[in-house]
């Protein structure tokens, strides 16, 4: 029996800071846990058609490989993932933010087979999905601070969802077309 996840309503602006709104927006009124386990799904799926060869292009030469935006994905979810058990825990301090362009060029995701990312994109998506079923519903308000600014734990799973959305939207037209 498929077991079933609660609906939650989207964040309020004021639960986040404005520029993860295209993250939010991009997942909208849906189920915020079905949007995580189709991604997981339909990502996975569009990956495992990228070859080796084809996973180090770039449509630039200053733009990051596909590689490079799946290692991206999966540092974010992380660190997403990260500050909601912190916060969703009623941890106070506040959280330092992060320069993904450094995470990119220190990680060295050119050396690694895409298909171990692959792998690890879909693990480190079922220990998100793990933690997140695992919040109470009405306890997803609690929130703390990063970078500066006031971040509740609902925010940060649709900041989770939206920024996988975003970047294979990015993948789609410009490195897959």
């Amino acid at each position: 029996m498929k077991k079933k996840l609660p609906n939650i309503e989207p964040p309020k602006a004021s639960e986040y800071a404005a520029f993860y709104a295209n993250y939010i927006t991009k997942v909208g009124q849906e189920n915020i846990f079905e949007v995580l386990l189709d991604s997981q799904k339909s990502t996975k799926r569009l990956l495992s058609k990228i070859s080796e060869k084809k996973s180090n292009y770039r449509y630039a030469d200053d733009k990051w490989s596909i590689k490079e935006v799946l290692g991206h994905m999966i540092d974010v979810e992380r660190i997403m993932t990260y500050r909601a058990l912190r916060f969703y825990r009623n941890d106070k301090q506040e959280l330092a933010g992060f320069d993904d362009e450094e995470y990119v060029k220190a990680a060295n995701f050119g050396d690694r087979k895409f298909t171990d990312m692959i792998k690890e994109f879909d693990i480190v998506r079922q220990a998100t999905l793990a933690l997140f079923e695992g919040f109470n519903v009405e306890k997803l308000g609690r929130a703390g601070m990063s970078s500066g600014y006031l971040m509740s734990v609902k925010a940060l799973m649709y900041v989770v969802a939206g920024h996988e959305i975003h970047h294979i939207g990015i993948l789609n037209d410009r490195y897959l077309t």
